[in-house]
């Protein structure tokens, strides 16, 4: 297009992504699956995998792997371009360094070990009407129960449809068991913890109830799978000409560059006081020392990180919601 560059050069994303894209759909051929089927298999979006298939996606390294098992194949050559890509990318760092073309990017050292530091970006001005957008927010709904944005982003999208049971054979009635599944993703997203919970006594469900339902539907596969669903229902739900078609900003008190839309964008980052400020949310939503995440293994330090994810998502939904009701009046 436009007669200026015949494609990217080796080792360039788009170069990757078609060598990839183009392996993946030989495996899946050589085997003689479906894309729909292989998507179900991960799981992950079909669309999503369908623009991997096609090299206009990079997968990432986790989804890399899970394909290569799923395929059989041999793991070293599967992952060979995401590897060179990431060697390349290295490659053109270390060059930018030595010739001064990096933007303020210096390699130091902290604590004796190497150290990249990053130059501190200008803060933006506040786009004209936001403090306006915010307040009209703030009188309408005022602060809500971060409980209550997790209970009404379920009622909205139903992700907690996605939380099946390990076990064989399970009685429990479909709203009981939501609203213990709320309970339990509110004490491991916050890091609360079930006891705490219930030890509140405003609830009605016992430690053991919630605990069933941590161990027999709470896995990291129906989380992955709820999260999608609540953020697949965001990306729906919101109008493109407020918000742009972009599926990722920046969610740090830096923003990296300036992207249109930019009023939206920064009123989500930014620290809406309606959902309980999640702005920093890592801190703010779990109780832990500094918000990290611990646990004695990894299934459960993943599960806590994931339950942490809901919870972000449904302020993100809801946000999305009372923002897009009040710019849908007019003036």
């Amino acid at each position: 297009m436009g007669g200026m560059d015949s494609g990217p050069r080796r080792g360039e994303p788009g170069e990757t992504m078609a060598t990839f894209g183009e392996k993946l759909r030989a495996l899946m051929a050589e085997r003689q699956i479906s894309q729909r089927k292989l998507a179900k298999l991960v799981p992950c979006d079909d669309g999503h995998l369908s623009k991997i298939a096609n090299g206009r996606k990079r997968p990432s390294p986790e989804l890399a792997k899970r394909l290569d098992h799923l395929l059989e194949a041999d793991g070293e050559a599967f992952i060979a371009d995401l590897k060179q890509w990431m060697t390349a990318g290295l490659d053109r760092l270390t060059a930018a360094l030595a010739d001064g073309s990096a933007g303020g990017v210096r390699v130091t050292s902290r604590h004796g070990e190497p150290w990249i530091s990053v130059p501190k970006l200008e803060p933006l001005e506040e786009p004209t009407g936001l403090q306006a957008l915010k307040d009209e927010v703030m009188r309408r709904w005022g602060v809500l129960d971060l409980l209550d944005v997790l209970k009404n982003a379920d009622f909205l999208t139903g992700f907690t449809e996605e939380f099946a049971s390990v076990a064989a054979y399970e009685r429990i009635d479909r709203a009981v068991l939501q609203r213990r599944l709320l309970l339990a993703l509110f004490a491991l997203g916050t890091n609360m913890g079930i006891r705490a919970i219930v030890a509140t006594g405003e609830h009605g469900e016992s430690e053991a109830a919630l605990r069933h339902v941590r161990r027999h539907f709470i896995t990291v596969d129906n989380l992955r799978a709820a999260v999608r669903k609540l953020v697949n229902a965001t990306f729906a739900a919101r109008d493109t000409a407020w918000w742009g078609r972009g599926t990722a900003c920046a969610s740090d008190s830096k923003k990296f560059g300036s992207r249109s839309s930019q009023v939206l964008r920064r009123f989500t980052r930014g620290g809406l006081q309606v959902v309980e400020n999640w702005n920093s949310a890592n801190t703010v939503l779990r109780y832990g020392k500094d918000g990290a995440l611990t646990g004695p293994d990894k299934e459960h330090a993943e599960t806590s990180m994931l339950a942490l994810h809901l919870l972000q998502s449904a302020l993100v939904h809801v946000n999305t919601l009372l923002v897009q009701r009040v710019l849908a009046e007019p003036a």
